[in-house]
């Protein structure tokens, strides 16, 4: 049989042949028999709970008993008002109970079942005098009355501690004593906890149910590690990977339960955690093209542009803000929080309509504000409005700089008299200094300072502020590398009135020396990768890496948060291969090289002092650490870190710095308007650098959202946190955020759509909110805080202060002049070092009980200060001494 050609006529000609209609392709045609049911998408995940749920039966299903002996090495974070550890002459741990000591069972009120009876089994020995009565105990748990008994020797007491269900995740047992002190001894003993201390859960009735806590944070632990396997695989395969992936999970779960199930219940919330907030990020394309829908049709519906949207997020965040700086209504704040951050967030990262209203364009992955421009001269108006913020930074650190903070803080002086010392002494030219446990860098350039200006609290207090109105023009150097004239501008703005840099630039610490160098760095750093990306003549970059070790190098020289300065360019350079490719990388190797080289060589003379005298050069970090033994009595290492990271992640907007004589106390560290910006600035970073930005904007994004965190960890890991000092070099990337989140607002409001009165109107709104908070810092710290009396408690020093400068004033008249104190402040060393600064080199001698001074020039001073516990006693020995040697009051 032949083949046969089946040929098609061609069209006539003039006529346009018609196109066939498109066809559906195959695989997207439905099944005439096997109709999708629009359940079928929820099966897999549903199948994963139910399979999580018998798995969370089957771990309660085994009973538990969780026992914590006291006494033993690793009890501390599970006692809290114990005395120490000790043993009885059998070997048997125990420790004593103050007048109310607790015992912390972490994870109990999660572990036991939520239905079934829980006994309480304590070892209680209730020592006492003979002819004592017998030691009360009362016991509490979670704050609720369990019983009491009178322990008359040793004893086991075994309570009814109730269903776990509805508690908290840890459950507290509360003993109150009686108490005694033997002979001896000066301790007011309770009764001693002998042996274990046990939670036994006990039979009851039907099988164990868990606790409502546990269920959700189980099903919610399976749920979004399904929605993470999905979101990982959901291109390529489908359901299929991440329903199996989600059933491995389950069985995870299921196994740490079944091993440990209170320090699971301890440890779930982490990886909960971590899952929650990789969600929107591994979502974050779907989440965008459903936010550029959701906008599109409002704009469509309502006539609604994004400056209106942008608007009403406003609408919601500056209540919000109001209501966190008043520290009123938290969660109401917060709720509003997050509502007026997604809604400007949408206008904000979501393309302009289009003229015609019929939709919106793609959304932008990053917010629409300047790029780095840092290769760039300044044009005349830039540098106009650059001098008027270094102006008013000028202003805002020497006004009033010896009055205002009140007195002279005992670090203050201490710095000052080793100034003094290196002034008086060629040969002292200390490497570190433990007597401030400081290197002596600050200290030597000091002396310089007294030597151009002479000693005193100006000069003293000078050299910070000085170096504080240099570190806003560095900033501004920064920040203008990274995202533009504009941003850099604003951001010098808000560092320049920003009562955080403020408080802390006009105490004489090596605040802002140190925070200058770490600018410096992060200059010549960013000024050395633009050589290279823009292929710059031989020789800039170079210099610029050099200079980059050199300024790292010599932060590590001032306070500890110097320290950190090498691990933020450490952290830029992991960033080039990421957002730059390899070939910029190879190209900044010698560069890097380079800058490592400078650095360490910089730093070998602290760091031999650091090899050969640790002790010393570890001190002070050592009592401030966070995990230090005596900070975790009650607490777990991760409890102790996981409180210091919540304090600080709502330090900037909501509740700051607890000392007074660093910031205002408990208010946040960014006033009102720029803590708004700066929660919109962060916000829009992530987006950027998650998103599919240009290299140049994600690598900006990505090197100031690790700066801020760098910058935080000197005060992560210290107690008393937030610090303002410890954590002061995270406040130029806050006011840099802040200045993102600004101009990013203000072109949004600026936008096209709007009346042509709109051009004038935003510039003159924009200012108006940054006269706002220039009003906001500067009322804080010059208005509020002088009469605030925690600010004068923690100036304790203040009649010290008086009486050093009023001896110096008397002594410049009179160089014999010879003044007399009483004894305790002569011999306390700290008051001493505020006097001896303060009153120059005017002799200070002790104040004699009774008789008449030797003859000569002689001042009598009685300070009313720390020195003096009883100012009327010592005033009237004074007058006494006085009245014999004829000196007039």
């Amino acid at each position: 049989m032949g083949e046969r050609t089946i040929t098609r006529p061609r069209s006539a000609p003039g006529k346009r042949r018609r196109a066939p209609a498109p066809q559906a392709p195959r695989a997207a045609r439905p099944h005439p028999r096997r109709a999708a049911s629009p359940l079928a998408p929820l099966a897999p995940p549903l199948a994963l709970l139910a399979l999580a749920a018998v798995a969370l039966l089957l771990v309660y299903a085994r009973p538990l008993t969780y026992t914590i002996t006291v006494g033993e090495e690793g009890d501390r974070a599970a006692t809290r008002g114990f005395f120490g550890r000790e043993r009885s002459p059998a070997g048997v741990p125990f420790r004593w109970t103050g007048e109310r000591a607790t015992l912390i069972f972490r994870g109990a009120g999660l572990a036991f079942p939520a239905n079934q009876p829980v006994a309480l089994e304590l070892p209680l020995v209730g020592s006492r005098p003979a002819g004592a009565p017998p030691a009360r105990v009362t016991v509490a748990v979670n704050g609720a009355a369990a019983g009491e008994a009178a322990i008359a020797g040793e004893e086991r007491l075994r309570l009814p501690a109730g269903a776990a269900f509805p508690g908290p995740v840890d459950t507290q047992v509360t003993l109150g004593a009686e108490t005694f002190t033997p002979p001896g001894d000066r301790r007011a003993l309770g009764v001693a906890v002998l042996g274990p201390a046990r939670l036994a859960q006990e039979p009851g009735p039907g099988i164990a149910l868990p606790p409502w806590g546990a269920w959700w944070r189980w099903l919610g632990a399976v749920l979004c590690g399904y929605g993470a396997a999905l979101a990982l695989t959901r291109r390529r395969a489908g359901r299929l990977p991440a329903a199996l992936a989600g059933g491995l999970l389950a069985l995870a779960l299921t196994g740490a339960a079944l091993i440990a199930r209170p320090l699971f219940w301890q440890l779930l919330h982490l990886p909960l955690l971590a899952l929650a907030l990789a969600l929107p990020l591994l979502w974050r394309r779907a989440i965008a093209g459903a936010a550029s829908r959701a906008v599109a049709a409002a704009g469509r519906r309502w006539g609604l542009g994004r400056p209106a949207l942008a608007l009403a997020g406003l609408a919601l965040l500056i209540p919000a803000q109001a209501l966190l700086t008043a520290g009123r209504a938290p969660l109401v704040a917060l709720a509003l929080y997050a509502a007026g951050l997604a809604v400007t967030l949408s206008a904000l990262l979501t393309g302009e309509q289009r003229a015609d209203g019929s939709g919106a364009d793609a959304p932008l992955p990053f917010p629409r504000v300047g790029g780095g421009a840092g290769g760039e001269g300044l044009g005349r108006g830039e540098l106009i409005a650059l001098a008027g913020v270094l102006v008013l930074a000028a202003g805002a650190r020497f006004y009033r700089l010896e009055e205002i903070p009140f007195g002279l803080w005992r670090d203050e002086a201490r710095h000052g008299n080793e100034a003094l010392r290196i002034f008086a002494d060629p040969d002292y030219r200390p490497v570190y200094i433990p007597n401030i446990s400081l290197p002596g860098l600050y200290p030597l350039t000091l002396a310089a300072a007294f030597r151009l200006f002479g000693a005193g609290v100006e000069s003293l207090r000078g050299l910070t502020a000085g170096a504080g109105v240099a570190a806003v023009a560095a900033l501004f150097a920064v920040a203008r590398r990274l995202w533009g004239p504009r941003v850099a501008l604003v951001a010098a703005f808000l560092a320049a009135v920003g009562s955080w840099r403020v408080s802390i630039d006009r105490l004489a610490f090596d605040t802002a020396p140190t925070t200058l160098c770490t600018l410096l760095a992060l200059y010549a750093f960013l000024r050395g990768i633009d050589a290279i990306r823009q292929a710059a003549p031989l020789g800039r970059a170079p210099l610029a890496f050099a200079a980059a070790g050199l300024a790292a190098g010599l932060a590590v020289y001032n306070y500890y948060p110097g320290r950190f300065a090498i691990v933020v360019l450490a952290f830029g350079a992991a960033l080039l291969p990421l957002c730059f490719g390899r070939r910029v990388t190879a190209r900044a190797l010698p560069g890097l090289a380079l800058l490592v080289v400078v650095a360490g060589l910089t730093l070998i003379p602290l760091a031999r002092y650091a090899v050969e005298r640790p002790d010393e050069f570890f001190k002070r970090s050592g009592q401030v650490f966070l995990l230090s033994p005596q900070y975790l009595e009650g607490l777990t290492e991760l409890e102790a870190v996981e409180r210091n990271v919540a304090r600080h992640l709502v330090m900037f907007n909501w509740q700051g710095e607890p000392n007074a004589r660093h910031h205002a106390p408990k208010w946040p560290m960014l006033d009102a308007v720029t803590a708004l910006c700066f929660a919109l600035g962060l916000a829009l970073a992530v987006a950027t650098a998650v998103g599919a930005a240009p290299p140049a904007r994600r690598f900006a994004a990505t090197f100031a959202l690790g700066w801020l965190a760098i910058g935080l960890a000197p005060s992560l890991v210290s107690v008393d946190a937030p610090s303002a000092v410890r954590a002061q070099d995270a406040a130029p990337p806050a006011y840099l955020l802040a200045a993102l989140g600004f101009v990013a607002l203000w072109r949004a409001l600026a936008a096209p759509e709007l009346p042509a009165a709109a051009p004038r109107a935003v510039p003159a709104a924009a200012a108006a909110a940054l006269v706002l908070a220039a009003g906001i810092n500067l009322w804080l710290y010059f208005a509020r805080l002088p009469g605030d009396p925690r600010v004068l408690d923690k100036f304790q020093y203040v009649g010290e202060t008086r009486a050093g400068l009023l001896i110096a004033a008397a002594h410049g008249r009179d160089p014999a002049l010879v003044a007399y104190l009483p004894r305790p402040y002569v011999r306390d060393r700290a008051v001493d070092e505020v006097l001896r600064f303060t009153a120059g080199d005017a002799p200070l001698r002790e104040l004699p009980v009774d008789g008449a001074l030797p003859p000569g020039p002689a001042l009598i001073a009685v300070p009313r200060g720390e020195g003096g516990a009883d100012f009327e006693r010592q005033l009237a020995a004074a007058r006494r001494v006085a009245a014999a040697s004829g000196l007039r009051e």
